[in-house]
């Protein structure tokens, strides 16, 4: 076997690796794990607009578009940034900024929430099909 999606998060980003001839919907996926994140550990901050209780984001758009290797001009505000791997155009890579909490209510089961979050939005290939 061999590993066709990898999907990181850190604190202050999200990042998906993925092959796209077996997985659909990178840029969603990351978006849901983003907001999945945020959701779980900041309450009803998210929900209330309480601004005040979210750090600063810490890369723009242009930032982690540079970062996957995507050129600035392929941009969208309303598109998560995905790109060809710079060293492997085969696999394709999706990144967004974390939403953070200056004090957040829970952390424990984050990683799984926003793992599954991220599942929830994205089809794996089968055979041709979708599983």
């Amino acid at each position: 076997s061999r590993l066709s999606r990898i999907h990181f998060h850190t604190l202050h980003y999200h990042a998906m690796c993925y092959d796209p001839k077996e997985w659909t919907h990178g840029g969603p996926s990351i978006s849901a794990a983003a907001l999945a994140a945020a959701q779980l550990s900041c309450g009803d901050a998210l929900h209330d607009k309480d601004w005040k209780k979210f750090e600063e984001i810490q890369y723009t758009q242009e930032e982690i578009a540079h970062s996957i290797g995507m050129n600035i001009d392929e941009i969208r505000d309303d598109h998560i940034p995905c790109a060809a791997h710079p060293e492997d155009i085969t696999i394709v890579c999706c990144a967004s900024s974390a939403v953070v909490c200056t004090k957040p209510e829970r952390t424990a089961g984050l990683g799984d929430s926003i793992s599954g979050a991220g599942l929830t939005f994205q089809n794996f290939v089968v055979g041709g099909g979708r599983f």
